[in-house]
């Protein structure tokens, strides 16, 4: 609200960009015309070793407003977006969130863009420190906020974006709550009980347009978990937490 600038861009606390991602961003907004920008990013831990994190495969073919929306990421530092696009749409980040509070705003302002257009090189780096991880794997649980979260995106968007929201619904509740439960050791009956209970709300996820943009081993964890899979979940779950360590 208090910017007086042209563009917004976002960096937390201990992350930091490329020394070049504003020229970046900027030429391809100048040579595009675009009014949001979008870029990936790299994960860097503890002992400085950088992964570079692709995330716009699904949308450098298609980067249609309903493409971007549903899998153009929803995390802010790796955007760069004209100030007029929040005056328009009067978005704010939802106080009282503090997990996915960009779930209804950063998606969600690509429907007020007039040109989107996409930097492939990882300019942002993700700080993950061990204590992050462990964080992420402790018994907070989230699942109120992410609710809260999913229904002022739909609200946001409207009927018309139902299939991209759904999108975003089967990764943030079928995959990232599912596969937090499962690292937080928590036992089976309790797994799939909540997984029945996104299931008799959301019925039809694995049935949406996009669901073959989300990879093939996010694709095998949902398809173990609607199986009902359990070993080949905390297979999965022990491999994916090796892999981020």
């Amino acid at each position: 609200a208090a910017a007086t600038g042209d563009w917004i861009a976002f960096c937390d606390s201990d992350d930091w960009y490329l020394p070049n991602f504003c020229e970046e961003m900027l030429n391809s907004a100048n040579k595009k015309g675009s009014d949001y920008v979008i870029c990936n990013y790299q994960l860097v831990s503890d002992k400085g070793v950088s992964i570079a994190v692709d995330t716009l495969s699904p949308i450098k073919k298609d980067l249609s407003v309903k493409n971007v929306i549903a899998c153009g990421g929803v995390h802010s530092p790796t955007h760069l977006i004209k100030k007029h696009l929040f005056d328009k749409s009067k978005l704010t980040y939802p106080e009282g969130i503090g997990h996915s509070e960009e779930l209804p705003v950063i998606p969600v302002l690509a429907k007020y863009s007039q040109k989107i257009s996409i930097v492939d090189k990882p300019l942002y780096c993700y700080y993950q420190r061990s204590r992050d991880i462990s964080a992420s794997n402790s018994n907070n649980d989230y699942e109120e906020e992410l609710l809260a979260s999913i229904t002022k995106m739909e609200e946001a968007l409207g009927e018309e974006y139902k299939p991209e929201i759904l999108f975003h619904i089967t990764y943030n509740l079928f995959y990232g709550e599912i596969l937090r439960m499962c690292k937080r050791g928590k036992p089976k009956k309790e797994i799939f009980k909540r997984t029945q209970k996104y299931e008799m709300m959301y019925p039809h996820y694995h049935k949406s347009p996009y669901y073959k943009n989300f990879g093939l081993s996010k694709r095998a964890f949902l398809f173990c978990e609607r199986h009902r899979i359990f070993f080949l979940m905390k297979l999965f779950t022990k491999i994916h937490t090796l892999l981020i360590h």
